[in-house]
């Protein structure tokens, strides 16, 4: 009788354990899945920051092809003329909700190390480092207050007031050239922070077919 007791009991153990192991992959399909969900957000966010970057520089080297005599003046530079000294720098606002769940449930729950590093690396490491980056290319640009003084100087509500003044001031053509060079550099960054994201994205997206 005792030796039944016993296997009674190691029996209600095992279903026991088997019942919280069920719950617990339960539990990481979820964290997957909000995971996969903020990073796909995260994509999102950063092909449209790239985009936004691209027009911007599209913009810039149009008005250096006019500073350099090869476009003439017409209307609608006068748009470029407004995106092209933009920074752009403030574009690709990353999302960490599903990261703040994973947080919360603890890191354990997902048994990948594969998976668990490369979450942890990309969250703690990797986004803080881009934002970090653009809020420093941000205070670089914003520092210099002297482009105030020469957008004021030759335009009058976002239109050149002289042309000729504009094509001979060496000032007119370094306003542009600097955000264009913030902005080719925070490029690459976003590009790295994006292929990283996408990276990521497909472990876990591997993981959950495997789980499923």
């Amino acid at each position: 009788e005792i030796l039944l007791v016993v296997i009674g009991i190691l029996i209600a153990l095992q279903i026991n354990n088997w019942n919280e192991e069920r719950k617990d992959r339960e539990k990481e399909q979820k964290v997957l899945e909000t995971l996969a969900y903020n990073l796909e957000r995260n994509s999102v966010l950063l092909h449209e920051a790239l985009s936004r970057v691209e027009e911007l520089n599209k913009s810039g080297k149009i008005v250096f092809n006019f500073f350099e005599g090869k476009e003439t003046f017409h209307d609608t530079l006068d748009n470029h003329f407004v995106f092209g000294r933009r920074n752009g720098v403030m574009q690709g606002i990353i999302s960490s909700e599903g990261y703040e769940n994973y947080k919360n449930i603890g890191f354990d729950i997902i048994l990948s190390d594969n998976i668990k590093t490369n979450v942890l690396h990309l969250f703690e490491v990797e986004y803080p480092r881009i934002v970090t980056y653009r809020r420093l290319l941000f205070e670089i640009y914003s520092a210099n207050k002297k482009y105030d003084i020469i957008r004021n100087q030759y335009f009058r509500k976002n239109k050149p007031i002289n042309i000729s003044d504009l094509l001979n001031s060496n000032d007119m053509y370094e306003m542009y050239a600097e955000p264009y060079r913030l902005r080719s550099i925070f490029k690459i960054q976003l590009n790295e922070i994006l292929d990283n994201t996408e990276r990521v994205l497909q472990l876990i997206k591997d993981e959950l077919g495997e789980i499923d």
